[in-house]
């Protein structure tokens, strides 16, 4: 794993199939059903709770996809391959040395 800084704002996506998704077993349902849950508060988490306090009255009214504007670059290989090709990108695009 690395990690990487990037300056604010920043987006990072990923496409459908850079990863096959793992389902849990009826098993490990059953026992995560069984541990305890940790309630913390937004101050345990470092946020502020009147930010929080307004985001709570938003709401969704449209879902739609993005516009294609043909740039997007298509990266292939398993999911190692995919995440090292996207830290060279995020490099190369804001001139951080290898």
């Amino acid at each position: 794993m690395e990690e990487l800084e990037l300056p604010a704002p920043a987006l990072v996506t990923v496409q459908t199939g850079a990863n096959e998704p793992r389902y849990a077993t009826l098993r490990a349902i059953k026992q995560a059903a069984d541990k305890p849950r940790e309630v913390v508060s937004a101050e345990d988490l470092g946020l502020d709770a009147t930010a929080l306090d307004a985001a709570r009255g938003a709401r969704v009214t449209a879902l739609s996809p993005p516009q294609a504007t043909g740039r997007a670059q298509m990266l292939e290989g398993d999911a190692d391959d995919v995440a090292a090709a996207i830290v060279e990108i995020v490099r190369e695009r804001i001139g951080a040395p290898a």
